[in-house]
């Protein structure tokens, strides 16, 4: 344990853990850690959101009254201590080597005692770009934008409001639409329930047919189940032998009672990508509206609304590098889809989501849009490169095979099953080194096999075996490389601590 920590005792729900926390003046050296040039990049981007306000750092907060917290003195260390992390006051703690103005939270270094961590797990979620940080916190305290964009009878409620429709027409940039068909909700969940429920509701009170696959999300999965619930009925159609979704699949559970096709764009387990496009122009012959989840395609894909033939689109803002808490909703608006509201309690959104909207999260998710676009040739190139010698290491580990269609996928998204390796076992073995994933982020909790990988046919053996790795912009050689070198380490230890580990050439 470095100076300046001890270990303290904390329940939570009947549960005692041991935490290393600060107990001197002494601040804790800073996590030394790895930065590549595209971490640092300073590609221009409009931070300004209102031409009132000289955006600098704002007045620090006085903390001299906080209390301390898990038996730290804030004004021991210059912070207030939030468990792990620490809050800047009169001296910020800064993220090493982040060119970020403004106060910000630090890691506390106690929490990870086993040298710098290497993150591939960027299909869960994205750390926020330091450019979109600083435009956020100018959204938010008095000197800034934060008022209501409702209320555009007053400065500051114009000025929240010219800032949340820039960024709408910066998302509309991104996939093609007009800012006008651009909906904000608090994410692809939220987005994913208002377009599923909302048209099929509005479309049908007493029942009606939903097709989608089953190999979606569980936001797409466990709302068609709601929907099953309440009468109507949903066909979840397989992939082919080659893991794919076809049209030709589709067309053929088609009725003349469907009113939705839900598909994603791409897969967030294995990385395929479905080719909606085709799917949109097999539903264009007749009224069945469609649905796209691009949540993961997005980052990764160019992407246009119009040749997709999608009717809505929804999006997350925290898988392309902007914050949590905000998505949005594409709904065409030639012809557009009868939409019926899930949230009541006001008109914004053109009454189909009511409620305050967070200026500063949108602001942030309309600069993610802004730097995905612009890195758009950068980021891909990187990627295959990235993703090309991920899986050259991962594969001189005997007995390793890739999961999903290695041919039709995204770059940077690798699914790959260990023989005799449980994938919670791996994963634990890789806690303070290699943050990976068993599946999807959503359902990883649940202690059973990938749905997509059993939708795959894939066996129960190799299902409980595979790990996700997923890539990302400030992802670095160097990461993969030690990445790829802890995996085969854990991997060949657990397998030794295994009965099943017997002969070559056969799965356990």
């Amino acid at each position: 344990m470095r100076s300046g920590h001890q270990l303290q005792d904390y329940r939570c729900g009947g549960t005692t853990t041991r935490h290393p926390v600060a107990v001197g003046p002494l601040q804790p050296e800073p996590r030394k850690r790895e930065h590549s040039d595209r971490e640092l990049d300073t590609t221009a981007v409009a931070v300004n959101v209102s031409p009132r306000h000289a955006f600098g750092v704002n007045p620090a907060p006085d903390t001299s009254a906080a209390p301390p917290f898990l038996g730290v003195d804030p004004s021991a260390t210059g912070c207030s201590s939030l468990g792990p992390y620490t809050v800047s006051g009169a001296a910020p703690c800064r993220l090493p080597g982040l060119p970020i103005a403004s106060a910000t939270v630090a890691h506390n270094p106690g929490r990870r005692l086993h040298g710098d961590p290497v993150y591939l797990d960027y299909a869960a979620t994205t750390p926020v770009d330091p450019r979109i940080i600083e435009a956020m916190s100018q959204c938010l305290g008095r000197d800034g934008v934060f008022g209501n964009p409702a209320s555009r009878p007053h400065l500051f409620g114009r000025e929240a409001s010219e800032a949340v429709e820039k960024a709408r027409a910066q998302v509309a940039g991104l996939i093609g639409a007009d800012p006008g068909e651009i909906v904000w909700t608090s994410g692809a969940t939220e987005s994913v329930n208002l377009a599923i429920k909302g048209l099929v509701h509005a479309a049908s009170s007493s029942g009606g047919h939903v097709v989608t696959s089953s190999m979606e999300h569980r936001a797409v999965l466990d709302t068609c189940a709601h929907l099953e619930s309440e009468g109507y009925e949903v066909t979840y159609v397989d992939p082919d032998s080659d893991g794919m979704v076809t049209p030709e699949r589709i067309r053929s559970v088609l009725r003349e009672e469907t009113i939705l096709v839900s598909l994603m764009h791409v897969n967030n387990e294995v990385g395929t990508v479905t080719d909606v496009g085709a799917v949109g122009a097999v539903l264009r012959a007749q009224k069945t509206v469609l649905h796209v989840d691009a949540a993961q395609s997005a980052p990764r894909l160019p992407l246009d609304v119009r040749e997709l033939g999608a009717d809505v689109v929804s999006l997350s803002g925290h898988k392309m590098y902007g914050p949590k808490g905000v998505g949005a909703l594409y709904v065409r608006s030639t012809r557009p889809p009868r939409i019926e509201p899930q949230m009541h309690g006001g008109e914004q959104e053109h009454g189909l989501r009511s409620g305050t909207l967070p200026t500063h999260q949108i602001v942030g998710m309309g600069m993610a849009a802004q730097l995905v676009r612009q890195r758009r040739t950068r980021d891909t190139a990187t990627a295959r490169s990235l993703d090309r010698r991920l899986r050259e290491r991962l594969d001189d580990i005997p007995q390793t095979s890739f999961n999903g269609n290695q041919e039709e996928r995204v770059p940077g998204i690798v699914n790959v099953s260990f023989a005799c390796v449980d994938s919670e076992a791996l994963m634990m073995a890789l806690r303070e080194d290699v943050a990976i994933s068993s599946g999807s982020a959503c359902t990883s909790a649940r202690v059973e096999s990938s749905h997509v990988l059993r939708a795959l046919g894939v066996s129960d053996d190799a299902a409980s075996s595979s790990v996700r790795f997923s890539l990302g912009r400030f992802t670095t050689e160097r990461e993969v490389d030690r990445a790829a070198e802890r995996v085969a380490e854990a991997v060949q230890t657990l397998r030794h601590l295994s009965p099943q580990w017997s002969k070559p050439g056969s799965w356990c």
